[in-house]
């Protein structure tokens, strides 16, 4: 469970998203990350969080929109 405060441990800059067109949007409302999940060719699942809402969702679209993508280090 993701709490206010990175008492959860996972901290998540809201970042929002750049489309396709170059568009950017959800700046400082939602922070978006790529999957190491294809869905299928030229689409790749992601996972969001929102700022308004509480959870993580998960959905996928073109790999050709730009969004974050979240390193954790191997032991």
């Amino acid at each position: 469970m993701l709490f206010a405060g990175n008492r959860s441990g996972f901290e998540a800059t809201f970042a929002g998203i750049k489309s396709d067109e170059g568009i950017y949007s959800g700046i400082s409302n939602i922070a978006i990350f790529w999957s190491s999940s294809k869905k299928a060719p030229g689409l790749m699942w992601y996972r969001k969080l929102k700022i308004t809402e509480q959870g993580v969702f998960r959905h996928y679209f073109s790999t050709q929109n730009a969004c974050s993508v979240r390193c954790i280090k191997g032991k």
